[in-house]
């Protein structure tokens, strides 16, 4: 014989009911609202869609390449510049070299001449002071020039560097970058396309679920009727 269901069974089950439907609503509504919000990134100004985001970061990316192509075109005219100066200096290194070429023949004449007049005696005396006065104008000019030499080769060494980094710039091959932010492209185009298959589930789960909550809620008024009418 089956047995009839007591008044507060039937409350009870009611009851679980109730709260099994209300569950189920807020687990179909906070679905949806992670649908809602899925497709935003945070950022500085708020949440930005997913597609302004790759939208941002393509300008971005797009715009680094812009400049370093913009250097590496100015960076060009400065390396053939650098180039000339280079040239230029190696004019003034061969002058400094013919300074002391000829300064080392003044010299030689000097020392011969101050021989002749200490020779010559009381009558080379003049000409042992004129000898004196070159030698030491000849040893002035030799201070001098080694002194440009030094300079010239610390320019020149300052010069060979930085003909190198700029030649480093200006030959800076652009392929690899451009690679790179095309299979970027590719990622998140990638992400976007997933983004919006798990929208698409989780829009369908939340749908169903809200289904199921709005069975489990006739059920239980259909139980309600039954019950009064009895």
């Amino acid at each position: 014989m089956t047995s009839i269901p007591q008044p507060h069974d039937t409350d009870a089950h009611l009851i679980s009911f109730r709260d099994l439907s209300a569950s189920a609503r807020e687990q179909g509504e906070l679905l949806e609202s992670l649908v809602k919000n899925l497709g935003y990134v945070p950022h500085k100004d708020g949440l930005i869609s997913l597609e302004s985001f790759i939208d941002r970061m393509a300008i971005t990316i797009n715009t680094t390449i812009a400049h370093i192509v913009r250097i590496s075109e100015h960076t060009m005219p400065l390396a053939y510049a650098m180039e000339d100066a280079l040239a230029q200096l190696h004019g003034i290194e061969q002058f400094a070299d013919r300074v002391n070429s000829i300064n080392k023949e003044t010299r030689m004449l000097a020392l011969n001449a101050t021989i002749e007049a200490a020779r010559a005696g009381e009558a080379g005396h003049g000409f042992a002071v004129v000898a004196k006065e070159v030698k030491e104008v000849s040893l002035e000019v030799d201070a001098i020039a080694h002194d440009v030499q030094r300079k010239v080769q610390f320019i020149r060494e300052t010069l060979l560097k930085g003909t190198e980094k700029l030649a480093i710039v200006a030959g800076m091959d652009m392929t690899s970058a451009i690679e790179t932010r095309m299979k970027l492209d590719e990622l998140l185009q990638m992400m976007v396309a997933q983004r919006n298959d798990l929208s698409t589930h989780m829009h369908d789960i939340a749908q169903v679920i809200q289904h199921i909550a709005s069975e489990i809620s006739k059920y239980t008024l259909t139980v309600q009727s039954q019950d009064c009418s009895t």
